[in-house]
C-alpha cells in the first residue's frame, strides 16, 4: 500500500475559505493546554432576537479564556463568560460563570425532557459545572453557588449520554483536575431523588474542594452525583462514551494526566481507564509505565472491525498511538495481542478523528501531534497498522481534527470530539472526507482525506489551540467552521466558509460561458504574435462557487508545414492565469506564448467545475490565425510604367494580395492628384467601393497614392491589421511638350545644397526656349537666366 507523504513548506492561498464574520472578545489572563471549542445546534424558537434570520438556522455556544472583564454583552464585571451567538454572528445572550474561565467545550442535549436543548459546560479555573438553558440561565451548577477563584476543576469537557440506565435522563460524565476523578451526574436532577452514590460535599472540603467557601448544595436536591471514579492523575481528557464490551450498555473511557502548554509544569497519570457506565467502576487500565506521561487527549472510538464492540485509539504525551482492541477474553486486563502502539515522534494532545476519509468503504484514524504532523492510519484490529499518509503543517498541532465531505449531514461535526458522547467518529462511509485542522501557529488547513494533499489554508490568528467545528449553521449549503482564534491581548471567534458544500442541497446549475475574445467557435485572423485567448465564465446559481482549480481544456497548433503540436490545458499548464470572483464572474486567459507566423491556433476550453462538484462541458473554442505580413500592393497590368507617359488612358488599376487574413475592402484608399501645368492641382479620394471624378488635362502630371489592409478586426484583444502604401505618378501626353525629371532622381530626398535639377522637355514640333518657365520655391526662371540652360532637349 502507498504511503504518500506531504510537506508543506508555504501557506497556500487558493479558493475555499473565507471569513464571513467574526466575534471580538475581551482580555486574556492565561491559557491552558485548550481552549473552549464550540457547539453548534439549532436552539429553537425561543432564541432568534437578533439579526432576523430565520428560525432554523443554528446557534453557536462558546465559553473562553477571558477573565476579569467588563462584558458589555451583560453590562457588568466578570470573571469568566458563556455567549450564544447566531449565525450570522449576533449576540442572542451572554451569562457570566459566577466563577472563573469557561474554557470547558460545552455539550448541547435536551436534559429536561422538555424537547428544548440546554447546555452543559465546565469551568478553570472556576469550581463549577454549569447546566444552561436554551436562552441563558441557569438550571443547576455544581458546587452550588458559583463562586469565584477556583482550583482549575473543570478542564475536562461534559460528555453526555443514557450512561446509567437505572436513572432517568440522560447523564454527563466529565473529568476534575485537581480531584484527579471523573464525575458522573444525572442531567436533571428535578425529581429530587438521590440516584447512585450519596455524594457528601462538606466531607471534600478538606481536599480539592479546601478552598470553596460555599455550602455547595445537597446531592439529589441541587444536583446529583450519580458517582465518582478516582485516578492517578488529574483528568483533563474529555470522556469518550460507548459500548466498548459489546454488552449492550455504555462505557466511558479517559486518559489522565496534566501538562501545561506554556509552562514547564508536568502533573503526570499516563493511564487510559474503562469504566463501566452503569456503576461507575474500573473495566480495564492501561498504564503508560512513566511517571511523567500525559494523557490529555480525548479517546475515540469506532467499531473496526464489525465485532459488535467499540475499539479505541488516543494519543500520548511521549507519542504514542494506542490502538486498543478491547478486553476480548474478558479478562479484566488489556493483553499484549489486544492492543497495538504506533510510535510518533511528536507528543500527542491531539484527540483523534474516526472515519472513512478516503471513502473505500474502511475507517481511518487520522491524529495531529506535536511535530506539526498530521497522520492518516489504516487500522485492522488487533494489530494491523498502516500509516496511508502523512503531512508536515506549519506547527504543533494541539487542535483536534473535524472532518466533513459532500455529505447531507447539515451538522457533520458540530461540536468538540464531533457528538454528545465525545466518541470522535463520523460514520458514514465510502464518500470521500476532507479534514479540517489547526496549529498552534494559527492555521488552518483543509486537507484531502485520499491522499492527504492540502487543499487551502488560512491564517485568521496567532494561535489555536481550540478547536474546529463543522456545520451549514445558515443553510446556504455551505459548510462553515467555526472556532477561536489566540491573539496577544483578546481573542476572536471566526466563522469561516471552507467551499465546501452539502450533498444535495440544492441543484447544479450550468456554468456560463458569457464571452470569448476573440469570438468563440470561429477562425479569425490576427496580426498579435502573442495573441491571448479569453474566456468570461459566470456562476449562476449564486450560492455555488467556480472552482478554479478545475480549468480543463485543449491548446492545438496546426504549423505551415502541417505538422501539429497539441496540449492539455488544466492548472498545471504555465500559460493559464485566472482573475475575478469565483461566485460571481471570473477570466480564464492563455497568455505569453509567440506564435509563428502561419500558425492556426484552436484553444477550447472543455469543461469546469464548482465547487459543489457541478461540471459544465463546453466544447467551445477560439481560434486564430497569425498574419504579421501587410498586403501587397502592385500596378495593374493597364497602367503606364512608373514616371512614363499615359496616352489615352481607359483604366487605372492596381493589383492588391494577402495571402492569409485577405483585403479588408473598406480599408482600401486612393488619393488622386492631378498636377496642372498652370499650378493648379485637383484631387479625389477612392475609399473601399466608392468611386471618385479628377478631370486630367494635357500634360498633366499624375499622382497615386494607395494604401490598403489586410482583414483583421479589432476585438479587444488584438492587434491593429497590417497596413501598406505605395505612390505611383506618370504624365499625360497632350498637345504640348512633356517634360520629366531626371534629376534628383525620382521619389528621392536630396542633401545637396546645390543640388541640380535635369528636365527632359521635347515635343515634335520642337521646343521653343522663349516659353520655357521654371519655378522653384516660387523662384520664376526663364532660358534667359544665369541659373538655366537647354540643350539638345534637356534642361539643366
Amino acid at each position: 500500500m502507498k504511503i504518500f507523504i506531504c510537506i508543506i513548506l508555504m501557506l497556500s492561498t487558493l479558493y475555499s475559505f473565507e471569513i464571513k464574520w467574526t466575534y471580538p472578545e475581551q482580555y486574556i489572563y492565561e491559557r491552558m493546554t485548550f481552549g473552549s471549542s464550540a457547539a453548534i445546534a439549532d436552539l429553537g424558537p425561543h432564541v432568534n432576537n437578533e439579526g432576523g434570520e430565520p428560525d432554523s438556522f443554528m446557534e453557536i455556544v462558546v465559553g473562553s479564556d477571558e477573565y476579569l472583564n467588563f462584558y458589555p454583552e451583560i453590562r457588568d464585571s466578570a470573571q469568566g463568560i458563556w455567549r450564544c451567538i447566531d449565525s450570522r454572528g449576533n449576540l442572542e445572550w451572554a451569562i457570566s460563570t459566577g466563577t472563573d474561565e469557561s474554557r470547558s467545550s460545552p455539550a448541547v442535549a435536551d436534559f429536561c425532557g422538555d424537547s428544548r436543548l440546554d447546555i452543559v459546560g465546565g469551568t478553570t479555573s472556576g469550581w463549577n459545572v454549569e447546566i444552561i438553558s436554551d436562552t441563558g440561565s441557569f438550571i443547576w451548577v455544581f458546587p452550588d453557588p458559583p463562586e469565584r477563584d477556583g482550583r482549575n476543576l473543570w478542564h475536562s469537557s461534559p460528555a453526555v449520554a443514557d450512561v446509567v440506565p437505572s436513572v432517568a435522563g440522560l447523564e454527563i460524565v466529565i473529568g476534575n483536575n485537581s480531584c484527579h476523578a471523573v464525575y458522573c451526574f444525572q442531567g436533571d436532577p428535578s425529581d429530587m431523588v438521590d440516584d447512585g452514590i450519596h455524594y457528601d460535599f462538606s466531607a471534600h472540603t478538606a481536599d480539592c474542594f479546601f478552598s470553596y467557601t460555599g455550602a455547595g448544595g445537597t446531592d439529589g436536591i441541587d444536583w446529583d452525583i450519580l458517582w465518582v471514579f478516582d485516578t492517578d492523575g488529574p483528568v483533563v481528557s474529555t470522556p469518550a462514551l460507548g459500548d466498548i464490551d459489546g454488552d449492550g450498555d455504555m462505557d466511558v473511557v479517559v486518559g489522565d494526566g496534566y501538562q501545561e502548554l506554556y509552562g514547564p509544569m508536568i502533573v503526570g497519570g499516563g493511564n487510559i481507564y474503562c469504566i463501566d457506565g452503569p456503576t461507575g467502576t474500573l473495566r480495564w487500565r492501561i498504564d503508560a509505565g512513566e511517571s511523567l506521561v500525559v494523557i490529555d487527549a480525548s479517546p475515540a472510538l469506532a467499531d473496526f472491525d464489525a465485532d459488535g464492540d467499540l475499539e479505541v485509539v488516543v494519543g500520548a504525551s511521549n507519542g504514542k498511538l494506542y490502538f486498543i482492541d478491547g478486553d476480548e477474553n474478558s479478562n479484566g486486563v488489556i493483553d499484549s495481542d489486544e492492543m497495538s502502539i504506533y510510535m510518533l515522534r511528536g507528543g500527542i494532545h491531539s484527540s483523534a478523528a474516526i472515519a472513512d476519509v478516503n471513502g473505500d468503504g474502511e475507517y481511518e484514524v487520522v491524529v495531529g501531534s506535536n511535530d506539526g504532523v498530521l497522520s492518516c492510519f489504516l487500522y485492522i484490529p488487533p494489530d494491523s497498522i498502516t500509516v496511508l499518509w502523512a503531512d508536515i503543517l506549519n506547527g504543533p498541532i494541539i487542535s483536534s481534527p473535524a472532518v466533513a465531505g459532500k455529505l447531507r449531514d447539515p451538522a457533520p461535526w458540530p461540536m468538540f470530539c464531533r457528538d454528545v458522547r465525545r466518541d470522535n467518529f463520523y460514520p458514514a462511509k465510502d464518500t470521500m472526507l476532507y479534514i479540517f485542522v489547526a496549529t498552534l501557529n494559527g492555521v488552518i488547513y483543509k486537507i484531502r482525506g485520499i491522499d492527504g494533499a492540502v487543499m487551502d489554508s488560512i491564517r485568521p490568528a496567532i494561535h489555536f489551540h481550540t478547536s474546529p467545528v463543522m456545520a451549514d449553521i445558515d443553510y446556504d449549503c455551505e459548510y462553515e467552521l467555526v472556532i477561536t482564534g489566540m491573539n496577544l491581548i483578546a481573542d476572536t471567534i471566526y466563522c469561516i466558509g471552507t467551499g465546501l458544500y452539502r450533498e444535495g442541497c440544492k441543484s447544479c446549475a450550468p456554468i456560463e460561458l458569457v464571452s470569448t475574445c476573440p469570438p468563440a467557435d470561429t477562425v479569425v485572423a490576427t496580426s498579435c504574435i502573442s495573441q491571448i485567448a479569453r474566456f468570461t465564465i459566470a456562476e449562476t446559481t449564486g450560492w455555488d462557487q467556480i472552482d478554479t482549480s478545475q480549468f480543463l481544456g485543449e491548446l492545438r497548433v496546426k504549423h505551415r508545414d502541417g505538422t501539429i503540436d497539441v496540449q492539455t490545458i488544466d492548472n498545471d499548464f504555465p500559460n493559464l492565469s485566472i482573475s475575478g470572483n469565483p461566485s460571481d464572474t471570473i477570466n480564464a486567459e492563455i497568455s505569453g506564448i509567440s506564435w509563428n507566423e502561419g500558425d492556426s491556433v484552436w484553444i477550447t476550453l472543455g469543461s469546469m467545475m464548482t465547487m459543489y462538484e457541478c461540471t459544465t462541458i463546453f466544447s467551445s473554442f477560439v481560434g486564430f490565425v497569425l498574419d504579421t505580413t501587410p498586403p501587397v500592393i502592385s500596378p495593374g497590368t493597364s497602367m503606364p510604367p512608373l514616371g512614363g507617359i499615359a496616352d489615352n488612358i481607359v483604366d487605372i488599376s492596381f493589383d492588391i494580395t494577402d495571402n492569409i487574413a485577405g483585403i479588408l475592402t473598406d480599408s482600401i484608399f486612393i488619393r488622386i492628384y492631378a498636377y496642372h501645368v498652370d499650378g493648379t492641382v485637383d484631387s479625389g479620394d477612392i475609399r473601399g467601393r466608392n468611386s471618385a471624378t479628377v478631370g486630367f488635362l494635357d500634360n498633366d502630371s499624375v499622382v497615386l497614392h494607395v494604401r490598403a489592409c489586410d482583414n483583421i478586426h479589432d476585438y479587444g484583444c488584438s492587434c491593429p491589421p497590417n497596413c501598406d502604401s505605395i505612390d505611383y505618378w506618370f504624365l499625360i501626353s497632350g498637345r504640348g511638350p512633356v517634360a520629366n525629371i531626371i534629376l534628383p532622381a525620382n521619389n528621392t530626398i536630396s542633401a545637396c545644397v546645390d543640388q541640380q535639377i535635369w528636365l527632359r522637355i521635347y515635343d515634335s514640333d520642337g521646343i521653343d526656349t522663349n516659353t520655357i518657365v521654371l519655378v522653384v520655391n516660387s523662384d520664376t526662371f526663364t532660358c534667359d537666366s544665369t541659373e538655366l540652360r537647354f540643350k539638345n532637349d534637356t534642361l539643366f
